[in-house]
């Protein structure tokens, strides 16, 4: 008979999960507790990209909005510096991105979800699939880091744009 582990973690809502387990058990619990975690952290790391793209998304707007006020005259839409009309162009191109984004995000959960759906008989399909996930997720948060650095271009310009135009 194997040694008595207790096993004591903090979960999301502050309740501690107590587990005894015995030695030949620990594998498998250890198992299913990474897996718990991993599946955690998947959630959060979800939840976070779209807090990120929501503020990242209204700054660029407000961007965007700030430089049609400041920019509009009685002549019309006159753009007085270079600054400001790189702010704007790089504005709508982390739209763009921001766009394309989601969009191949999207079209790859579903291809995947029905790829799932018709290979659920095979032996490796969910390791395939977790294959795949862990892909699509690397490749995702190499485009939330892409976001963040148009995003910093973006409020850079349009700082220095702003300022020139009020002096």
């Amino acid at each position: 008979m194997g040694t008595q582990i207790e096993i004591r973690r903090e979960t999301t809502v502050k309740e501690t999960k107590i587990e005894t387990t015995t030695g030949d058990n620990v594998t498998v619990n250890h198992q299913n507790d990474v897996k718990k975690l991993l599946d955690e952290c998947q959630g959060y790391h979800y939840s976070q990209s779209s807090n990120f793209s929501k503020l990242a998304r209204g700054i660029v707007y407000g961007v965007i909005g700030t430089i049609w006020v400041i920019s509009y005259s009685k002549e019309g839409f006159v753009l007085s510096n270079i600054w400001l009309f790189l702010s704007l162009i790089i504005g709508f191109v982390y739209l763009a991105v921001d766009v394309c984004h989601y969009f191949f995000d999207s079209s790859f959960y579903r291809k995947e979800y029905f790829r799932l759906e018709r290979e659920q008989e095979k032996d490796n399909s969910v390791a395939e699939h977790n294959s795949r996930l862990t892909e699509r997720s690397q490749k995702s948060f190499h485009s939330i880091v892409a976001k963040f650095v148009i995003l910093i271009i973006v409020c850079i310009l349009f700082i220095i744009g702003f300022c020139i135009q009020m002096i």
